[in-house]
């Protein structure tokens, strides 16, 4: 078949999501449910505030999985103690 791609499959894909969750999905392994719950907390806020708080989820899920001891646990390490620093709670509780 020599005819051309279609049109839509040479279109770049454009991701509208906002700066501070491509910053969080560059550095965490995010699940669906996770961006649901950032968004909640974050959309609302300024864009610089919501950068900042990014920041501090991501150091604070690297910093919980490095200290978690298991490997298959560390994800979810990473991921409790970011929500409960999202929320304002202690850095590594859960």
């Amino acid at each position: 078949d020599d005819s051309p791609p279609a049109p839509d499959a040479l279109a770049p894909v454009v991701d509208h999501c906002p700066r501070w969750l491509r910053y969080i999905r560059d550095h965490c392994p995010l699940v669906p449910e996770d961006e649901t719950h950032l968004r909640r907390y974050l959309d609302s806020q300024a864009p610089d505030a919501a950068m900042q708080a990014a920041k501090r989820y991501v150091t604070t899920w690297q910093e919980a999985a490095k200290a978690e001891p298991r490997q298959t646990a560390r994800d979810n390490a990473g991921r409790r103690a970011a929500n409960n620093e999202l929320r304002g709670g202690n850095r590594h509780a859960g």
